[in-house]
């Protein structure tokens, strides 16, 4: 890829494909080239990400646990090859007035799709400790930003603990009506986001 981003006419022989002298891609808008990061469930993933890639993105199906670990990992390989990093993580994430009120209107549509992950043996690409083949509550452990403003603003928090750097929400899952989404989405931004880009301001 940063061949093609970079170069005029491009001859690649690698392991799984071969291009001989093609036009490259169009320039991309970030010069010299968009950063690459690679998503990883499991730790061979994870070195890959610190040995190859400008940062590693974190499934939305890792738990808090796995990912405290992984960090670990991620960020000894980057000292080990002397390399600098870059941690992002997908989240499911829905705001509402409780913690109950949030669960009970994503439970339907996450429920469903997780079962639905799990039957199509999903499971394999994971940690044991990040199975989801397993209740709904276990489902929402470690993997969820949801509640209440205060809840998501403390979840958030933990994250920035482990050294995450950036977040992507997923807060609309199949089945749900776009105007819920959209309720997580207006709360998020008046209630919770402000906190942190003033904190970022700040430092």
């Amino acid at each position: 890829m940063r061949k093609l981003w970079t170069q005029e006419r491009v001859t690649h022989h690698g392991a799984y494909f071969s291009l001989d002298d093609i036009p490259s891609a169009r320039a991309p808008l970030q010069q010299p080239a968009p950063r690459l990061w690679i998503a990883a469930n499991q730790d061979p993933g994870v070195v890959r990400a610190a040995k190859t890639a400008e940062g590693w993105l974190v499934s939305s199906r890792s738990t808090l646990a796995t990912i405290e670990r992984q960090i670990q990992l991620y960020l000894a390989t980057l000292t080990e090859v002397n390399r600098s990093g870059y941690v992002a993580a997908w989240r499911e994430m829905y705001v509402a007035e409780d913690q109950a009120s949030a669960i009970a209107a994503i439970r339907p549509y996450v429920e469903r799709l997780y079962q639905n992950r799990a039957s199509m043996g999903h499971n394999r690409d994971l940690p044991d400790a990040d199975r989801i083949d397993v209740g709904f509550e276990q489902v929402l452990q470690g993997r969820f930003i949801l509640g209440s403003p205060d809840d998501c603003r403390a979840e958030i928090e933990r994250y920035r603990h482990l050294g995450v750097q950036e977040l992507i929400l997923r807060c609309q899952w199949p089945g749900m009506p776009g105007e819920a989404a959209l309720q997580a989405i207006r709360r998020f931004g008046q209630e919770v986001l402000p906190q942190f880009v003033t904190a970022s301001a700040s430092t």
